[in-house]
């Protein structure tokens, strides 16, 4: 059933002939009342759906809006992959401090610890 004929079909059904006017009870005949029923489906129906332009509208909206949303997902991977990276990096500078830069400067440090506690007894051996 379309909708005017849908709208049709339950004006004629309603019809209160009694009191000249609409009601809201049931058509005594219970053949009509399959009929009025799905009259009145189809009229929420209608209601309820949006038109195709509406829906064009709206494909169209989200359609201009992907691009924007594709954006926004590129950058937030390159975000991740840039801080990935930048975490794998700083990982490798800090193995790298505490297993080689650190014990050599320990190394260091004892020479020259070393060193000055020579050149302090030569110092005090000349006075």
């Amino acid at each position: 059933m379309t909708g005017g004929a849908s709208l049709a079909a339950i004006r004629l059904l309603a019809a209160d002939p009694a009191r000249g006017g609409a009601t809201t009870t049931v058509p005594g005949d219970p053949e009509e009342a399959p009929t009025l029923l799905a009259g009145a489906v189809d009229l929420v129906v209608e209601a309820a759906s949006p038109s195709a332009d509406e829906l064009r509208e709206a494909l169209r909206a989200l359609i201009g809006a992907e691009s924007a949303f594709r954006f926004e997902l590129y950058e937030r991977a390159t975000r991740a992959e840039a801080l990935e990276r930048a975490a794998r990096m700083r990982e490798r500078e800090i193995a790298m401090t505490e297993g080689w830069l650190v014990p050599r400067l320990e190394r260091e440090i004892v020479r020259y610890e070393a060193r000055l506690e020579a050149l302090e007894r030569a110092l005090g051996e000349e006075r």
